[in-house]
């Protein structure tokens, strides 16, 4: 938490730098889907340069460190830029669902490998593969059978 309110403290006015942001979006190019190999779903959006400038834009780097930073980006600045309208749904649900996991349990990446959904190098953890063991987690313990 400390982190986090030194980067607010920092970062100025962040919402309006993000909403910039949001409507520089760069463009999804044809033929992505969920079902992408993670590794070539990441390399086809861009996801590293794109996460480097926004973070740097918002003032994030230096402020937040690795792997909580990824959990800023999937938790909170993805979810927000989705909400802003400025993409559709499909566009925004790839760049979350390929962005990198932050920082998790083990047990989830274990679980992940284990069940054959992210398998290193090709396929690696994804932010999408961790929500969704999360909510299926969450779904078993209430006994509901509702995902996320």
């Amino acid at each position: 938490m400390a982190a986090y309110a030194r980067w607010v403290q920092r970062g100025g006015d962040w919402p309006t730098t993000l909403e910039a942001v949001a409507r520089a979006w760069p463009a999804l190019p044809a033929g992505l889907s969920p079902q992408s190999d993670i590794a070539d779903l990441r390399r086809s959006l861009g996801l590293k340069t794109h996460w480097q400038r926004v973070m740097a834009a918002l003032g994030v780097v230096g402020a937040v460190p690795q792997p909580r930073a990824d959990n800023l980006w999937g938790d909170g600045l993805l979810p927000l830029l989705a909400s802003g309208g400025t993409e559709d749904e499909a566009t925004a649900f790839l760049w979350w669902f390929s962005s990198w996991p932050g920082d998790q349990a083990a047990n989830l990446s274990r679980a992940a490998r284990v069940a054959g959904i992210a398998d290193g190098r090709k396929n690696p953890l994804a932010w999408g593969h961790v929500q969704g063991l999360i909510g299926q987690q969450l779904a078993a313990e209430d006994g509901s059978g509702r995902g996320t």
